[in-house]
């Protein structure tokens, strides 16, 4: 069966699956709706929710929208598993319990995973916003920057020394970065994956992508040349985009006293911005 939600008198109505027509009358109000039974859209009610329209976050694992949770009146993002062999049921409800079992203020909550009838789900907080990647593309003031920089690597440290030794890898691109300029990591940042030490470039990868964010920021490794940073913000990108092994290990252990006390001093600089 395929469940839509009449927008006139909001009754939930149950449709065969694989019906054709597009058009249905509501057997409680009469009126004429729109019912395309055959794809996903708005007005679809999938339990406790109803698809308002097409999220942009892109996905090859899920079909991704933005829903009303009838209960509790509220908006969410409701993912829909997507029927392909690449990423399978369990390891949708795997990386989605992973990513559940994490305790961070700067990642989204999930409210629900589940099935119905065929079609397997997950839920999770609603953020507006634009993605990290976009605000690339558009530069922002570096202050601004700095400090959702500041609140990715605190959250890298966290998860780093919560999934050590596991198989889980962090697309530093899949983010929301609210109107308060507030981080919100997404559900579907955190993939499974096949080489454990994938996480080894995350360091180096976020402050490319940080780079990105402002203007003037080049980075020439045979110079170490970063113009228009500050001398601490230059002292902690470059440990960062020359970081060793070595030195990766120990600041998942915790043993890199060095590079926290550079830390320490950029999250007091940071203060000072605002």
């Amino acid at each position: 069966m395929v469940k839509i939600q009449c927008g006139t008198c909001q009754m939930i109505l149950s449709l065969p699956a694989g019906r054709h027509e597009t058009l249905y009358i509501c057997e409680y109000c009469k009126t004429l709706i729109n019912a395309p039974s055959n794809v996903m859209g708005t007005g679809i009610a999938i339990k406790d929710f109803t698809i308002l329209k097409q999220s942009i976050i892109p996905s090859n694992e899920a079909d991704i929208f933005i829903a009303h949770q009838i209960s509790l009146d509220r908006l969410v993002v409701l993912e829909l598993l997507k029927k392909n062999i690449h990423f399978n049921r369990s390891a949708f409800f795997k990386s989605s319990q992973a990513f559940a079992c994490l305790n961070h203020k700067s990642l989204s909550t999930i409210f629900d995973i589940g099935q119905e009838d065929d079609i397997t789900f997950r839920s999770h907080e609603y953020n507006d916003g634009n993605f990290i990647r976009d605000l690339c593309q558009k530069k922002i003031p570096q202050k601004i920057a700095v400090n959702i920089f500041l609140d990715y690597m605190d959250f890298i440290f966290y998860f780093l020394r919560t999934q050590t030794g596991k198989e889980y890898s962090l697309p530093l691109d899949k983010a929301i970065i609210t109107p308060e300029y507030q981080l919100k990591i997404i559900p579907s940042s955190l993939e499974l994956s096949i080489n454990r030490k994938s996480n080894t470039r995350i360091f180096k990868n976020i402050t490319e992508l940080f780079l990105d964010m402002i203007e003037y920021s080049i980075f020439c490794k045979e110079s170490n040349f970063l113009p228009h940073l500050s001398e601490k913000l230059k002292e902690f990108v470059l440990a960062n985009m020359n970081m060793t092994d070595n030195m990766f290990f120990d600041i998942v252990n915790g043993k890199e006293k060095k590079y926290f006390l550079l830390y320490d001093k950029l999250k007091e600089e940071a203060l000072d911005y605002f």
